[in-house]
């Protein structure tokens, strides 16, 4: 489930909430359920990536582009695994 879930993180998707939602509700259609650790990581993560984008803040200048561009990345990766935690909460 973590590998489909990095996939959407990672990926294109405009929404990934609602396409964590989707592997949610296919693993509860099986028969398997989704444990709270699953929730846990998706936190983790989130938090790991605003640990990275606090630490640039305040070591970096954001005025310059190539700054900027990972912080925005970093920020954005961030979103998508709190998007994951949101649907499996």
């Amino acid at each position: 489930m973590r590998e489909r879930l990095e996939t959407i993180v990672w990926g294109a998707e405009v929404d990934p909430y609602s396409h964590a939602l989707d592997v949610k509700y296919d693993y509860w259609m099986r028969g398997k359920y989704f444990d709270k650790s699953t929730r846990e990581w998706a936190m983790e993560k989130s938090d790991e990536y605003q640990t990275r984008c606090s630490a640039m803040l305040e070591k970096c200048d954001l005025s310059h582009p190539g700054v900027c561009v990972l912080y925005d990345h970093y920020n954005k990766i961030r979103n998508r695994y709190w998007a994951v935690y949101e649907a499996f909460s």
